[in-house]
């Protein structure tokens, strides 16, 4: 079993992703990965999406003093082996996460395929060697005591503890992030929490 497991186990895919890729029921993939990861063969990172959120952390002042790790960004980030990205186009890069910027905002700002940068490799060499960090949007059910009676439809809606955070919410519901956050932002009683 593991090893039809390995040759899709690449940094972008999830664990559905192998299961269907593989044929192989998703809990013996699971439970596969749980291993490798006891083991330190495998790491797992958060699923590449365009609507997360990064923050840079202090560890990302090492891009501009090491050259092993400078040379190990730019080879890895490429678009294309003979086209590098510089050093200085990938640190503005990282320093462009920030709180309430999404990876989609930070592609239209700076134009990572004008850099030669390939965004989805930018982010996984960032998060593994904790250049930057993801930023989880928690929603809590605030409950107002003096608000009127709510209609029938209401009543269905979920209460949220702020203890799952939005990308366990769509694998749950199977929804997208933009039609989940659309649906709570109607109800004036859900807030976010992000850490």
């Amino acid at each position: 079993m593991i090893v039809r497991i390995l040759p899709h186990i690449d940094g972008f895919n999830h664990v559905a992703k192998i299961a269907s890729l593989t044929d192989v029921e998703i809990s013996l993939v699971r439970a596969c990965v749980q291993n490798l990861v006891y083991y330190g063969v495998v790491t797992l990172v958060p699923i590449f999406q365009y609507c997360a959120v990064y923050s840079a952390t202090p560890k990302l002042r090492q891009l501009t003093r090491c050259p092993g790790l400078q040379r190990q960004c730019v080879e890895f980030c490429a678009r294309s082996p003979r086209h590098l990205p510089k050093v200085s186009d990938l640190f503005r890069m990282y320093a462009g996460m920030t709180y309430g910027s999404t990876i989609r905002d930070l592609c239209r700002r700076m134009k990572p395929q004008d850099l030669a940068i390939n965004e989805r490799k930018l982010v996984l060499f960032g998060v593994l060697e904790g250049l930057i960090r993801r930023v989880y949007k928690f929603p809590v059910t605030v409950h107002n005591e003096t608000s009127s009676v709510r209609s029938c439809h209401s009543a269905c809606i979920r209460t949220y503890n702020g203890l799952i955070c939005m990308d366990e919410l769509c694998c749950q519901t199977g929804m997208s992030v933009s039609l989940l956050e659309e649906q709570m932002e109607k109800d004036s009683d859900v807030v976010f929490i992000v850490k």
